[in-house]
């Protein structure tokens, strides 16, 4: 599939994953999340590197495909060719599954 969005600086988008993944040891409450709002997914696109205020560069810490896990109620739904993606904010992601 090929993305015809790209997130801008700081910005990551997300095909969110409906289903907690099995093969972890992660232990979710289930108020945590939940099958209506996914929290896990997979990176499909990278905005560029952020800037802070006084001039250090922020480096990406995943890369595309990786599998990462966010806030539930966080990031802006788009709609592309039929397919719901999130994007969020680099610092919104909370960790990456190796």
């Amino acid at each position: 599939m090929t993305i015809t969005l790209k997130p801008l600086k700081g910005r990551v988008l997300i095909r969110p994953e409906p289903v907690v993944p099995r093969e972890t040891f992660l232990a979710l409450p289930e108020t945590a999340c939940n099958r209506d709002m996914p929290c896990f997914g997979t990176v499909l696109a990278i905005g560029g590197r952020r800037i802070t205020r006084k001039g250090v560069v922020l480096e990406h810490e995943f890369k595309i495909g990786d599998r990462v896990f966010f806030p539930k109620f966080i990031g802006l739904w788009v709609n592309i060719r039929g397919q719901q993606l999130i994007q969020v904010e680099q610092k919104d992601v909370a960790a990456v599954f190796t």
